[in-house]
């Protein structure tokens, strides 16, 4: 059998079709009220499929049976927590055609797709490929992933967990707990949990293959996965496996788009304040002002540029021209340069296996065993050819025509700035990442006496990361070869080789259009890389069950412990460490870790049941202490209120106190290095700037204070109708976070004095040349909202229709720092935001799927919207109360317009042998083919907005 599904797996690799599976049933979104938790090592009731779907496996729940959701250790049913609980079921991502687990959670309204294959961008980073999940957009570092109830193997320098790690033809469900819950499982639930559960007791095999592609022709993407369990030992041992295989072909860069040749950018106003128009205009045809021949953009021989031969031309400025920025202009520039080659998708595939055997020693003592290994790879990702602005060429450069030379002479200068797009030397940084993950987990799990169970496990973790950047430049070999000069018997070499004739220089052109020496390219372009390996121990038990009845219920009881250990180190390349590249994407991480001890006590209370004073209440209350070896020991708690005044109402209430560790990136003393156009308020021009980023070892734990009070309705005149909504405020102190490059600008400019020592300034010029940002324990960082949930069931005809509405309202995501400025990063849809891990979000979201099946077809339609937003919350523009063009941070257009996502599915189920079932299914996303909004710079925010456009998919499945 294992031959025969690897078989399959390396068959599918190379095809353009596909073939088989069956999704196991489960539950559609639905947003219970529910507790939590399904105890780890027990297995989760079924839950009954909707019409239409093919068979699972597994008999059904018995009628009205609750699923057991993630919330609390007490394994509680479902409507009954303090906390809110959505469950995302298999049979959503089934009828839209989703095949990863992590892309159909981040299209729900209280997620965001912080790290995926579009989302990454100039990022290149531990892992190109990772899909990670962001809560509420705190960043995916508060969001704590579990996989059945227990911590996964990190990933990342921010010790996220990787989705692509877990076959998601395993998962039943995922279990989002939408508040905090460091009581109940440990830090950095700060945000919430999302507890992936798995099928481990399939029966059977079930497949799945699909491929798809965009309607421009490109963003292919190919699927196959394959799951099978069976009994052994008589019925006493059962066992699991799962294998995927995804390969996603990536998308690429702004030009291959209509929407990116717009190319959208800000343009500061030269003629500010005096012509009457905003400080900064929002425009398309925005280009930056250099060429690939090379062009003198100021000083006496300003508008000369040079012709593919070397030769001197004039060159059409665009109309304004602001710093490196210009509307228009010569038609020598024909793309957005210096952001070409990078990727709207990034290519990426990842395989991964996952195999879960349990086996029962005694009646009440039985044996779990769990082996997974994922191999993520990802790109090649690319920056752009290499550029530079107003580089100085000396007037004895061998490369200068002469016709310039003599210009020199006659404007009495002796030396000109030249910006230039090396065009010729192809992609610099084309990054490329591998990940492997190995993990093994052994764990026993049994029945005390009564309705006493416990259950313990140790696991341990390994991911190896090495990551290469090849042609990346390095600062000073650039600087020595483009200052080339005619050397002894009229060579041209370098003028530092006259010094030191053994230092490998060769000399760079820099004036025309010219095929580069292999040597030039090999001193100036050499390649980089980083290592990576973390490591975690991790071993738990718990122990739960009902210490007595009382007169509402039995008083039940869970308590435990956890020992954690979490280690970590990195190398990278002997440049890199010395920051010599200009930019400096690899960084070492020192090695490092951390042990984590705490333990644990939770307990329900019931008050009320069928009373007149109502039908239940319930009090449920968690205590945890958790010691970090190295970054301080903290309590958090949890106190929550169900009251159901009868059985159509349900009132909660929970207050809880969280905490969070800081991960590795954000410990690291080392910096990196990138460069970035970003603007200067002193002069309202952009241009380049490095940009050096740290860790910081001094990081104290951060800690959060969250409040969330709702209600679920469930009325007895719309059977199978509920509805929930929910208010959270969740409020963290000493949030570790960093302020990026662009915001410690502005809030300096702005009089934030204490942030002017990170900006440095050029003395004789006064422009910046570097921003150093570091992690911090930030003043403040709050974010309060509120959810919606619906679900609504009902029988039409033959099938059954399904309707389901999730929307969050943010009402405001802020920080505030230890000087007191605020920055609000609600209703900002603009390009991704101001902090490194925190992130503009919406105003409101919403997404409804309303779903048609019956026992041949079912069809499915979802729709996203996102409502109008503001482009750049530092900014203020027409329409927006207060604005004048005076203002030094007035802008021409400062809202980015709504965008409304419809996605389509059909299903056909062909019948088969016996107790087989077979569906082909066909998905169209976006299918009004929406563009990004106008109004976005370059590349978009691909965070919210498709880059891509509209996508076919084909695929079958089968379940045998």
């Amino acid at each position: 059998m294992g031959i025969t599904k690897l078989a399959l797996l390396r068959h599918a690799s190379g095809s353009t079709m596909a073939l088989a599976c069956m999704l196991c049933a489960s539950t559609a979104l639905a947003q219970t009220a529910a507790p939590l938790a399904q105890p780890s090592g027990e297995t989760p009731p079924a839950v009954s499929e909707g019409a239409g779907q093919v068979a699972s496996a597994e008999p059904e729940a018995s009628p009205g049976k609750d699923i057991i959701v993630t919330g609390s250790r007490l394994g509680r049913s479902s409507y009954t927590s303090p906390t809110p609980v959505n469950v995302i079921g298999a049979e959503r991502l089934a009828d839209l055609g989703i095949s990863n687990v992590a892309d159909g959670l981040n299209q729900l309204p209280a997620f965001r797709a912080a790290t995926s294959p579009t989302a990454n961008l100039f990022r290149v980073q531990a892992s190109v490929a990772a899909r990670t999940l962001d809560l509420r957009g705190l960043g995916p570092t508060r969001t704590l992933t579990l996989v059945d109830g227990r911590r996964f193997t990190p990933s990342s320098d921010l010790g996220t967990i990787d989705l692509n790690a877990i076959p998601s033809l395993l998962v039943s469900r995922s279990e989002v707990v939408t508040g905090g819950a460091s009581a109940a499982y440990g830090a950095d639930a700060v945000a919430g949990v999302v507890n992936i559960i798995l099928d481990t007791k399939l029966k059977g095999i079930k497949a799945d293959i699909n491929s798809g592609i965009s309607q421009q022709g490109d963003g292919r993407n190919f699927y196959a996965a394959i799951a099978g369990g069976t009994d052994f030992a008589g019925g006493r041992g059962h066992t699991v496996l799962g294998l995927e295989f995804a390969k996603e072909y990536g998308v690429g860069d702004i030009e291959d788009r209509d929407w990116g040749r717009r190319h959208e950018n800000y343009v500061s106003n030269p003629g500010w304040p005096g012509n009457g128009q905003p400080a900064t205009i929002v425009s398309p045809n925005a280009v930056f002002v250099l060429t690939k021949g090379g062009l003198i953009p100021s000083g006496p021989l300003k508008g000369t540029q040079f012709n593919a031969a070397g030769q001197p031309v004039p060159f059409q400025f665009g109309n304004p021209v602001g710093g490196t920025l210009m509307i228009g202009g010569d038609p020598v520039i024909d793309a957005a340069y210096i952001i070409g080659n990078v990727p709207l998708s990034s290519p990426n595939q990842h395989f991964s296996a996952f195999s879960h055997s349990d086996f029962e020693i005694t009646p009440d003592l039985n044996a779990v065993l769990e082996l997974s290994f994922a191999s993520v790879q990802g790109g090649p990702v690319a920056g752009a050819d290499p550029y530079d602005f107003s580089k100085s060429i000396a007037i004895d450069n061998a490369y200068l025509p002469a016709a310039t030379r003599a210009a020199m002479v006659a404007a009495g200068v002796t030396s000109i700035p030249v910006s230039r797009l090396s065009s010729e030397y192809g992609a610099q940084q084309i990054g490329t990442s591998d990940n492997k993950t190995y993990r093994v987990m052994v764990g026993l799990n049994g029945t005390i006496f009564g309705t006493w169970k416990w259950d313990g496990h140790y696991d341990y973790g390994r991911t190896d990361g090495y990551v290469k950047l090849l042609r990346n430049r390095v600062a000073t070999r650039w600087s020595q070869a483009v200052d080339a000069v005619v050397g002894p018997g009229g060579n041209i070499v370098c003028r530092s080789t006259l010094t030191n004739p053994t230092n490998g220089c060769a000399p760079v052109n820099f004036f025309g259009i010219n095929q580069p020496s292999a040597a030039a390219i090999a001193y100036t372009m050499p390649d980089a890389w980083q290592s990576r390996r973390f490591e975690q121990h991790d071993a738990a038990l718990n122990v739960r069950g009902s210490l007595f009845d009382t007169w509402a219920g039995p008083v039940a009881l869970a308590v435990g412990g956890e020992f954690r250990r979490f280690t970590y180190r990195g190398d990278a390349d002997p440049i890199s460490q010395s920051i010599g590249f200009i930019q400096n994407y690899a960084v070492a991480l020192p090695a490092g870790g951390q042990n984590v001890a705490e333990g644990y006590v939770e307990a329900n209370l019931p008050l009320l049941k069928d009373s007149p004073l109502g039908k239940s209440l319930d009090v449920d209350g968690a205590f945890r202490y958790t010691n970090y070896s190295i970054t301080g020991s903290a309590p958090t708690w949890k106190v929550g209120v169900v009251y159901r005044p009868d059985a159509q109402f349900l009132f909660r209430v929970t207050r809880s106190e969280d905490i969070r560790a800081p991960a590795p990136a954000e410990l690291s003393p080392l910096s990196s290095l990138s460069g970035l156009p970003l603007t200067d308020p002193t002069n309202r021009s952009t241009y380049f700037m490095n940009v050096i980023t740290s860790g910081n070892p001094k990081l104290k734990l951060e800690k959060a204070s969250t409040f969330t009070a709702g209600g679920v309705f469930q009325p007895h005149f719309l059977p199978r109708f509920s509805l929930s909504l929910d208010y959270y405020n969740i409020k963290i102190r000493q949030a570790i976070d960093i302020l990026a490059a662009q915001a410690t600008i502005n809030l300096c400019a702005s009089g934030n004095t204490s942030l002017c020592q990170f900006v440095t300034r050029d003395g004789p010029t006064g422009l910046i040349t570097a921003v150093t940002s570091s992690y911090q324990n930030l003043s403040t960082l709050n974010a309060a909202g509120y959810e919606l949930s619906a679900d609504y069931r009902i029988d039409v005809g033959k099938g059954r229709v399904n309707l389901s509405l999730n929307a969050n309202y943010v009402d405001h995501l802020t920080t505030i720092d230890a000087a007191g400025t605020k920055q609000e990063f609600s209703n900002w849809t603009g390009n991704p935001g101001s902090i490194q891990n925190l992130l503009g979000v919406p105003r409101w979201r919403a997404n409804t799927v309303l779903s048609y099946s019956q026992d041949t077809f079912g069809v499915t339609a979802e729709g996203r919207y996102i409502p109008r937003g503001l482009l750049d919350p530092t900014k203020i523009g027409p329409g927006q109360t207060g604005y004048r063009p005076a203002l030094s941070n007035s802008i021409s257009d400062n809202f980015i317009a709504a965008r409304f996502y419809l996605d389509f599915s059909a299903r056909f189920n062909i019948a088969g042998p016996a107790k087989s079932k077979m569906q082909v299914y066909f998905v169209v996303n976006n299918v009004i083919d929406s563009d990004p909004p106008s109004t976005l710079r370059l590349f978009g925010n691909p965070l919210l907005f498709d880059p891509i456009g509209r996508a076919f998919k084909v695929g079958v499945r089968a379940n045998f």
